[in-house]
């Protein structure tokens, strides 16, 4: 368990309030622990996101760079090992 060592103060409209009050008695936890969930589910999943995005491009540009010498049924240990040879200048 981490522990909580910043804090932050926010208004929220009556509504809104007794809305949140509702919704963390139902899951038994805390006010604190419904926005902090909210705040990574929403955040946090944001930066994943961009991160898979990122990832996919990296992906599509290797299979640019080896996929044609890839397709045409080598060895994927002989691929690997000419790769890391034209890496390292061998």
């Amino acid at each position: 368990m981490c522990m909580l060592t910043k804090r932050t103060n926010i208004l929220f409209d009556q509504e809104l309030w007794k809305k949140l009050i509702s919704l963390a008695e139902k899951r038994s936890i805390s006010i604190g622990e419904l926005v902090r969930t909210a705040v990574r589910k929403q955040y946090l999943n944001d930066i994943a996101e961009e991160q898979r995005k990122e990832a996919i491009v990296g992906i599509k540009a290797f299979r640019e760079k080896y996929g044609k010498t890839a397709g045409g049924g080598e060895d994927s240990a002989l691929i690997i090992r000419r790769m890391r040879d034209s890496r390292y200048g061998k």
